[in-house]
């Protein structure tokens, strides 16, 4: 990386001599200046510090996100769902999710991601704390039943923006050969999310009711945006310190370009595959365990393969950036993982049509969903090898792409089980789906730059 000449570097170590917080409280958030001026990459001690940031982050994401699929039985039971409407309830996230993916790829790429996710998570913590007050007030003009479903359609509307503001984050402030880890390390709250909010959830329903799960995941949100908040604020952006004659005009998303890569094609496939298979997995999971294994604690089903999917995520991302700093091609590793979690799902989807006892599906079910670790360093971050100055627009693209795939994925599968009363059809679609993905990644895929 060139650094660019000023008057604010230490020559002799490439980095900012004078700390951002102009009060010269925080000395930690040290950064590189790359030779355009209009992004920087962390220091070790500032990469650490919003690494942690985001893992926490995500994890909160993820707790909100997954409330409903542990709730759902529950809900249903006090308002009255079927299958349909329960699959109506949990696929109203991903139809709300799917509408400002693109939108906040594109205000990260220009104003910067960490503002754009603070607005946001005020506004989808707030709805998740208010959810259950809404449910159980129903008046003229709504029932209890609408009310969850606008609720959780506008938290998905809000939390759209979150993982394109990342893509946009990371592509500017970290490095190609670290990336891998610090998004691994961050993603992997996606599964310690889901496992606290599988046990913990569990526990609470039991002790004081659904509604106490939003309360408190909707509020640990509230005081998460308050940090990121105060962490921005303190390192300001640095097109405040830098010489403003350097700065280049920013371009526009070059969407012709993109379209006519076969390359952006194949992550665009493969996005959208795996997607439908994730968020299935993720939101009917505790329902397919209460319907085929009634007598198994929630618990245990809704924490074993979720803390798999944390220990692999961690692990795959420090293997993708060893093998990276070894020579490997981008291409390689992103191709390499992408295959192990294709077919990993694929197959042991097709083995849960096969087992007899709660052991063996807790067992399978947790090597399906653990093979999802493997997207965090492939697909997940193809964005930002194809379009590197792009990576939010083209991120919320793809992410657009799958959360519409998973909200009818979602549905779908809830038609499925109120038409059939059998699980056996979910998971051979989840499998067909998750072969298409390998077979379009496999081909077409690459980590070589596009525009």
């Amino acid at each position: 990386m060139k650094i660019r000449e000023s008057l604010i570097l230490d020559f002799k170590t490439k980095t900012m001599k004078e700390p951002l917080d102009p009060t010269g409280k925080d000395k930690s958030l040290l950064i590189d200046i790359c030779e355009d001026g209009t992004k920087y990459h962390w220091n070790k001690k500032g990469r650490i510090k919003w690494t942690i940031t985001f893992f926490f982050g995500i994890l909160l994401v993820y707790a909100v996100r997954t409330s409903m699929s542990i709730c759902a039985t529950a809900m249903a039971r006090d308002l009255g769902w079927n299958k349909q409407i329960s699959g109506m309830a949990l696929s109203a996230f991903f139809c709300g999710y799917v509408t400002t993916n693109v939108l906040g790829g594109y205000m990260a790429d220009r104003h910067g991601g960490e503002i754009i996710i603070f607005y946001s998570a005020i506004c989808w913590a707030t709805l998740t704390t208010l959810l259950p007050l809404l449910a159980h007030s129903e008046s003229i003009f709504y029932s209890g039943t609408f009310a969850v479903l606008a609720c959780r359609f506008f938290t998905g509307v809000f939390q759209g923006v979150f993982f394109p503001s990342l893509t946009s984050i990371l592509a500017k402030h970290v490095a190609v050969s670290e990336r891998g880890f610090v998004f691994a390390f961050a993603y992997s709250g996606s599964s310690l999310g889901t496992v606290a909010t599988g046990f913990l959830g569990s526990l609470i329903i039991d002790l004081w009711g659904w509604p106490a799960v939003f309360m408190l995941s909707g509020m640990l949100s509230l005081l998460w945006a308050i940090w990121l908040r105060y962490l921005h604020k303190i390192s300001p952006p640095i097109k405040t310190i830098v010489n403003q004659k350097s700065i280049k005009v920013k371009e526009s998303v070059p969407w012709l370009k993109l379209a006519s890569s076969p390359t952006v094609w194949a992550l665009f496939v493969a996005y959208t595959c795996n997607s439908f298979t994730f968020y299935n997995l993720l939101s009917w999971t505790p329902v397919y365990f209460h319907d085929a294994f009634p007598q198994s604690k929630g618990w245990v089903f809704n924490v074993v393969p979720w803390l798999l999917n944390f220990v692999l995520t961690i692990t795959s991302g420090y293997l993708a950036n060893m093998m990276l700093s070894n020579g490997s091609s981008i291409t390689f590793v992103r191709k390499l993982y992408a295959m192990i979690m294709f077919i990993s799902i694929g197959v042991f989807s097709l083995l849960l049509n096969s087992v007899e006892t709660f052991k063996q599906a807790l067992f399978v079910m947790s090597l399906n969903i653990g093979g999802n670790a493997f997207s965090s360093c492939s697909i997940a971050l193809n964005s930002q090898d194809l379009a590197p100055k792009h990576a939010g627009s083209l991120h919320g693209l793809m992410n657009s792409a799958g959360a519409l795939a998973g909200s009818i994925g979602i549905y779908f599968t809830g038609y499925l089980l109120e038409s059939t009363g059998s699980w056996s059809a979910v998971f051979i679609v989840i499998s067909a789906v998750s072969f298409i993905g390998a077979f379009a990644y496999g081909l077409f895929g690459s980590g070589e730059r596009v525009v």
